[in-house]
């Protein structure tokens, strides 16, 4: 799935260069903890998190994420958008909670990165 569609079925709001939107992606994970980020998601895996610092970036480029979904109306730092951005990492936000934002992407038919 391209992250245009992602950022379609979840109606967000995307934080970055568009041109990131061609990025396939087939997983999605879930968590604020960035150890869990590094042992679990992938290089086409979409990260679904609350946690606002730069750790979130580092750990996506280690972990070769693609996309990072920040939930529940949860405002970016610009120092964040902009290193996503250096990197080739799309930033989105939705308004909706990151349980729901998950069961979405799922419905659609994305694996769960935990049990790839």
């Amino acid at each position: 799935m391209k992250l245009r569609q992602v950022a379609e079925l979840l109606n967000a709001r995307v934080l970055t260069d568009e041109e990131l939107l061609e990025n396939e992606v087939e997983n999605v994970f879930c968590s604020d903890l960035m150890a869990d980020v590094l042992r679990f998601a992938s290089s086409d895996t979409v990260l679904v998190t609350r946690l606002l610092n730069q750790a979130v970036v580092r750990s996506s480029m280690m972990a070769e994420v693609h996309c990072v979904v920040f939930p529940e109306g949860v405002e970016p730092p610009a120092d964040l958008l902009a290193l996503a951005e250096l990197h080739d990492i799309a930033v989105m936000a939705t308004k909706r909670t990151m349980f729901e934002d998950v069961e979405t992407l799922l419905d659609a038919g994305l694996s769960d990165a935990s049990w790839v």
